[in-house]
Order: structure tokens, then sequence, then C-alpha cells
């Protein structure tokens, strides 16, 4: 468990069905965490901007987690929670580009 408080990778809420973050701070008694406390943040309206972007005549949007985990790609549902773009040499532009940043952009070739 994490020593402060911190932010979790965007989820997938399993009653509402939006993509949510949440932030977590544990609660200490006597140096020892007792528990936690935690608010969720519906980030859908973010997911649904990046899904309606439209970048020139087939470029697209799409966000991946702090670990490189892709979290919303428009194109292929079906790599959201699967592909790490760290670990994907398929991806290692993207990868290299986002090495110590928080946002790239690659030229199409």
């Amino acid at each position: 468990m994490e020593e402060g408080p911190f932010w979790m990778d965007p989820y997938r809420d399993m009653i509402t069905n939006k993509t949510i973050v949440s932030y977590i701070v544990p609660i200490k008694y006597g140096g020892k965490v007792k528990g936690v406390l935690g608010v969720d943040i519906d980030v859908s309206s973010v997911e649904d901007e990046i899904l309606n972007a439209k970048l020139g005549e087939s470029g697209y949007s799409f966000a991946v987690s702090s670990n490189g985990t892709v979290i919303i790609h428009p194109p292929n549902k079906s790599l959201v929670g699967k592909l790490n773009i760290f670990e994907d040499p398929s991806y290692s532009e993207l990868s290299k580009a986002l090495s110590g940043s928080d946002r790239a952009f690659l030229k199409p070739r």
C-alpha cells in the first residue's frame, strides 16, 4: 500500500459502466493504517472528448495510464486494459516520446 495519498489508474465502474479515477488517502492512527478515505471521480466526459476527437482524415487520440496500459482507444476497444505501450515493440516510438512527459504527438508515416 502507498504511504500517502495517491491516484488510482482509471477503471470502468461495474455499476455505472463509466470511467472513474479514485483518489485514496490512508487513515493512520498510532503510525499504522487503520482505514482509507477515497473519492471516485467520473471522467467519462474526458473519455467522450477523446473518443470523438478527429485528427485530420484518419487520426485519433487515445489514452494510456501512467504505467503504459491503454485505457481509451477509439478504433480498437479490444486493446483497452490489454495493451501496454511500454511493452509492445510496435509502440516503441510512442513510448520513447512519452518518456518523461505526459503527452506525445507522432506524425503519420
